[in-house]
């Protein structure tokens, strides 16, 4: 049984219709990702800074973990500013974005010129494999994404599209 509902985005250009279903099926998708990665927090978020989808551990030796709503907020902002720096260089589409703390690392990627993945990390966990991870990620909550959201291009893998196609549509030129 799904329980359908609207949730406006603030630029009031489309709207996310999440139905019970797809957000577990979202959570799914993103514990798995955390288990995969050894991520101690990773999310989908809404230009907006809306946070879609979430899911986080603890990264252990007392390190505090940051709160999602906090971080969708903040992401958002650098998000759209790296949108607008790329652009300003003559790129138009966003490159991923990786920050170093002292304990934990910030990585992001944009899904589409509305959505982005965001994953927190400790220091024993390589960048590489996020990378890897989030294609999978974005490749299994790409058709969802489509299906909750209207008016909204989602980047998608074309079928039968050459794996260098395939990973530009997913992040947008991923290097």
């Amino acid at each position: 049984m799904t329980d359908p509902t609207a949730v406006p985005a603030s630029s009031g250009d489309y709207q996310i219709n999440l139905t019970s279903d797809s957000a577990r099926r979202f959570r799914e998708a993103m514990c798995l990702f955390l288990d995969e990665t050894g991520c101690s927090l990773g999310a989908v978020i809404e230009r907006s800074g809306a946070v879609i989808v979430t899911e986080q551990r603890a990264p252990g030796n007392g390190v505090k973990l940051p709160r999602a709503d906090a971080m969708g907020a903040l992401a958002a902002g650098l998000f759209a500013t790296t949108q607008m720096l790329s652009q300003q260089i003559g790129e138009p589409e966003a490159p991923e974005v990786i920050c170093h703390g002292r304990d934990l690392h910030l990585f992001m990627a944009p899904l589409s010129a509305e959505f982005a993945v965001l994953a927190v990390f400790p220091n024993r966990v390589a960048v590489g494999l996020i990378r890897l991870q989030a294609r999978k990620l974005a490749a299994g909550i790409v058709a969802d994404l489509g299906r909750v959201i209207r008016n909204v291009t989602v980047f998608a893998p074309a079928s039968g599209a050459p794996a260098g196609e395939e990973r530009e549509n997913l992040f947008l030129r991923y290097n």
